[in-house]
């Protein structure tokens, strides 16, 4: 993991040394105050997006290795799966598909995760729900372990209008939050949404 420390009017620059990564001088930043935030924004936007990618582990997509954990949708590879069809694109460059109720997209984490799920981690998608989405609720995605029993993932309900992400804490106790509200309702309206779960 990498470490990023921003020190504000008075603070300590040798704890905010101490507290990053090195090299300091991509790690650590120091701002007068709240307001001189956007004065760094951009370069510490550059600095966190240069050291998730250099963090993520590489991944062979179609003979292709690529920084970062994906799941691509592929018309060959993914062609003959149930479930899965080609739609007509959404973005004029990009192919869209559709996931019917019966389709399972899956992956073995192994070629994503070697070790095991990090403890940090963010998972991110894009999504559109259409009319005749089920009204039960489904995973959007959620890591199995061998015997495919679910470890952590994230329920939609379209009946609640709700989203439900769940996991074991480090005890091994099953955990869950219900994010609910019209915020969420927001999910359930036919555009386009990019959740992210972390």
């Amino acid at each position: 993991y990498i470490i990023f420390a921003i020190g504000f009017a008075d603070a300590d620059y040798g704890e905010l040394v101490n507290i990053a990564s090195q090299p300091s001088d991509r790690h650590v930043f120091f701002v007068d105050d709240l307001d001189a935030v956007k004065k760094i924004e951009e370069q510490l936007i550059t600095f966190v997006c240069e050291a998730a990618t250099a963090t993520c582990p590489s991944v062979l997509m179609s003979g292709n290795t690529m920084a970062g954990k994906t799941v691509a949708l592929k018309a060959k590879e993914y062609g003959t799966v149930p479930g899965v069809s080609l739609e007509p694109g959404s973005f004029n460059s990009f192919p869209c598909y559709r996931l019917h109720r019966d389709a399972l997209v899956s992956q073995p984490t192994k070629y994503l995760h070697p070790e095991g799920l990090p403890s940090d981690y963010t998972i991110s998608m894009l999504f559109r729900l259409l009319p005749e989405t089920p009204q039960e609720p489904f995973a959007l995605w959620e890591i199995l372990n061998k015997a495919k029993e679910p470890l952590v993932g994230l329920i939609l309900d379209n009946s609640e209008k709700s989203l439900t992400f769940f996991n074991y804490d480090y005890k091994g106790d099953f955990q869950r939050v219900i994010f609910e509200g019209p915020e969420i309702k927001k999910l359930f309206h036919g555009s386009f949404h990019k959740p992210g779960d972390g």
